[in-house]
């Protein structure tokens, strides 16, 4: 008896650690019927959806093949049936064996012909009946994607992926697809198999699985939605009209309860679509062409695009939006979008002008989504970067590092290779193409409040970004001392602080850092360029640095030598690297992270606050008086009268 009770504990906990494997959880308390629907359609879909690598029968054709088999055993019985008897002498049990023994048997052609045809039914039918007890008994997708991850050993892996959805701040949509059953295992088993997918990489799976989420099953799911929705209005819609309907639904984070909601939405939707015809699905045609990052395709700025190629009066057609006759219209229907935004013009005024009215059905936002609200993560990403060039470019002082270079090279202080020189000549040549100084401090001060560089008038400083992070990393210290002081797991402490500072700075990046991306990469490229020369070997050894050479001691070297300083590298280098990846987990969180993620996230903050208390304020967002002295000992040699040299 303890035997058996052990079996079936070990088969308990098997299926439940199966069912934790892929279990998505759909979070709807109050779902619209027509969105389970639509769940029911996609999940049927589903069924005998098959991964290329591993496929599965198609039981609709073998049930149709066994169908046709017994009706041909069927006609050919009915026509022996009506033949004569047999000929005497012989035993129509030795030639056409039957268990029924009413079909009487004759020595013609025809009756030979006949028995054969059976016997040929017969046997496709055998066939065909076999095919499906073994189709039948072959494993699904969920149970291939489980030997799967039993033979690779990576079923921690795919419970972390499985995890990090769950704590993703999905779409209403988006988590009663993957929630599906079918669709999550389709997409993972597909990613493993047949795109070798690194089962290790979380993050890179979990992106993976969103956009395959958002193609062929989101088709599906919309698509069925709308059919379910056109069928209970008792609507007679065009399929051109259904298909837009769809695509439009898919395209904004619909509400699915509770019930009656759909219907109002794509009721809206559909009243839309008759005002302005086919530009919403133009605009998310031109939106999925990949030229500008998806992110920024907000559905503000796709409403304010449709009013805006509204006034143009296209003659749009299939044929020549593909071609690209329409590219430049878009380009600045977008570009005017974005403008208009930034200015808090209503759209509505973009369509009609001020002080005219349209219809309103006294809707209002309920901001049920209101954290997925306003964050563009390539905003955020390249505020990343822009910190990490700020603090190692320029606090640190690589920039002017490089250029102290030049003018020891001028001095003939310098004993390098031809290849070394032409190296650090090409850096010189390209001076003038760089940002200078006061370019680069202009940014920093635009977009992080950081450094007290010179802005252009009129330029709005993001003035809260210092409250914020310094908001942040405080909420984060407090986390630490509350875990240490409550050792105990079940009482660790709350995280909600820190999201809800985090949620703070991603919808701050998102508005301050628009419209940067090409002047932090150009940032970027010249700190590279800047960095490869103070790494380059020869360089190193030149200048020297005792037994430890490297880029970092021959900073503190020419530092000392020629700024008469010092300089805390250590603590330096960490703000800027630990800063960045900060920054970088603010960009991609959407939703509670695991705790490995979280872990090192806090890793990152808890090593940036102690390097902040090493260096003081100098290198913190906003600082003042300190980034003053570090110009006076780091500047630019060729900001203080350095023209006066030509090096």
């Amino acid at each position: 008896m303890k035997v058996i009770a052990a079996i079936l504990d070990n088969t308990s906990v098997l299926a439940d650690s199966r069912t934790r494997l892929i279990a998505i959880e759909p979070r709807l308390r109050l779902p619209d019927p027509l969105a389970l629907k639509a769940q029911a359609a996609l999940r049927d879909a589903y069924a005998a959806q098959s991964v290329k690598s591993s496929p599965l029968p198609d039981m609709t054709r073998l049930k149709a093949a066994l169908t046709k088999a017994k009706e041909r055993i069927k006609v050919a019985t009915a026509a022996l049936g009506k033949l004569p008897a047999s000929s005497p002498g012989i035993s129509p049990e030795a030639k056409f064996p039957d268990p029924s023994n009413d079909v009487p048997v004759g020595s013609d052609d025809q009756r030979r012909k006949l028995t054969l045809e059976l016997e040929d039914a017969k046997a496709e039918a055998l066939k065909a009946e076999d095919a499906l007890f073994q189709a039948d008994s072959q494993d699904s997708n969920a149970e291939k994607l489980f030997d799967h991850v039993r033979q690779a050993g990576i079923y921690p892996s795919i419970l972390k992926l499985t995890a990090a959805l769950n704590g993703s701040n999905l779409p209403a949509a988006t988590r009663l697809i993957l929630s599906t059953p079918g669709v999550y295992e389709y997409l993972l088993l597909k990613l493993l198999t047949e795109d070798n997918a690194d089962p290790h990489d979380t993050e890179g799976l979990r992106q993976a699985i969103l956009i395959g989420a958002s193609q062929e099953p989101s088709a599906k799911f919309f698509a069925a939605l709308v059919g379910f929705y056109s069928k209970e209005a008792r609507l007679s819609l065009d399929q051109r009209t259904l298909d837009l309907l769809a695509l439009n639904a898919a395209n904004m984070n619909i509400p699915l309860g509770p019930a009656g909601k759909i219907k109002t939405v794509l009721n809206g939707l559909l009243e839309q679509i008759n005002d302005i015809g086919l530009l919403p699905s133009y605009v998310a045609r031109y939106a999925s062409r990949g030229e500008i990052s998806p992110t920024r395709f907000t559905p503000d700025i796709r409403d304010r695009m449709v009013a805006i190629l509204g006034d143009f009066d296209l003659q749009l057609t299939a044929t020549a939006f593909d071609a690209g006759k329409f590219d430049e219209y878009f380009a600045l229907a977008y570009r005017e979008a974005l403008q208009s935004s930034r200015r808090g013009e209503d759209p509505i005024d973009l369509k009609m002008g001020k002080g005219q009215l349209g219809a309103w059905d006294f809707q209002v936002d309920t901001f049920e989504n209101a954290q997925e609200q306003g964050v563009v993560k390539d905003n955020i990403l390249a505020a990343s970067v822009l910190y990490y060039v700020y603090v190692l470019g320029d606090v640190l002082g690589v920039f002017q590092f490089a250029d102290a270079l030049l003018l020891r090279r001028a001095k003939g202080r310098l004993d390098l290779s031809r290849a070394a020189g032409t190296k650090l000549h090409a850096y010189k040549l390209r001076r003038n193409d760089r940002m200078s100084v006061d370019e680069r401090a202009h940014f920093y001060r635009r977009a992080l409040n950081m450094g007290e560089g010179q802005v252009l008038d009129g330029t709005i400083v993001n003035e809260d970004f210092p409250q914020l992070w310094h908001g942040l990393m405080k909420e984060v210290a407090d986390n630490i001392r509350k875990n240490e002081e409550n050792s105990a797991a079940e009482e660790k402490a709350s995280r909600a602080s820190i999201e809800e500072a985090i949620r703070l700075l991603q919808y701050n990046l998102s508005t301050h850092m628009g419209d940067m991306e090409l002047d932090v990469q150009e940032l970027y490229s010249q700190f590279d360029e800047a960095k490869d020369l103070l790494s380059d070997p020869e360089v190193i050894a030149s200048v020297g640095g005792g037994r430890r050479q490297n880029m970092w001691t021959l900073m503190e070297r020419i530092a000392a030598e020629d700024f008469d300083s010092q300089i805390n590298v250590a603590a330096l280098r960490t703000l800027g690297v630990e800063g960045w990846r900060i920054l970088q987990f603010v960009a991609s969180f959407d939703g509670p992270a695991p705790d490995e993620e979280f872990g090192s996230f806090r890793k990152s903050c808890e090593s940036w606050i102690i390097a902040q208390a090493a260096v003081g304020d100098m290198a913190g967002p906003g600082s003042g008086d300190g980034d003053e002295e570090d110009e006076d000992d780091f500047g630019d040699p060729a900001s203080d009268g350095g023209e006066d040299e030509d090096w």
